[in-house]
């Protein structure tokens, strides 16, 4: 526990519940969550990085109002990294989240999920 009375929950929880920290989250009415149903490779993947990458925005969002706080500052560090990382995996194995991240138009659609894009 910090100074400012927050935990964290583990990252699975955060995800599902949509906020890692155990003191600001307020349940809404019978609301617990719902768990992902992966079904192949790209949703876990996929799911991991969204997961990380909401633990480092979560991070982010709490260091904006305690930027003095240096644990959370190296695990937002470390889940910055690591969603970076998974990004980056993702894009090399199932083709790239966004346009930005395609060198050129034949890359985004070669790949066969591309009707599954968002």
């Amino acid at each position: 526990m910090h100074k400012n009375g927050l935990t964290l929950v583990d990252i699975k929880e955060g995800f599902i519940r949509g906020n890692i920290f155990n003191e600001l989250y307020s349940q809404y009415k019978d609301y617990s969550g719902i768990k992902p149903v992966i079904t192949c490779e790209r949703e876990a993947d996929l799911v991991r990085l969204m997961a990380v990458s909401l633990y480092a925005h979560d991070l982010h969002l709490y260091l904006d109002v305690y930027p003095h706080d240096t644990e959370k500052f190296r695990l937002f560090k470390e889940y910055q990294k690591e969603t970076n990382r998974l990004s980056k995996d993702f894009a090399k194995k199932h083709g790239s989240l966004t346009v930005s991240g395609v060198d050129n138009h034949w890359d985004w659609v070669a790949f066969p999920e591309k009707e599954e894009r968002f």
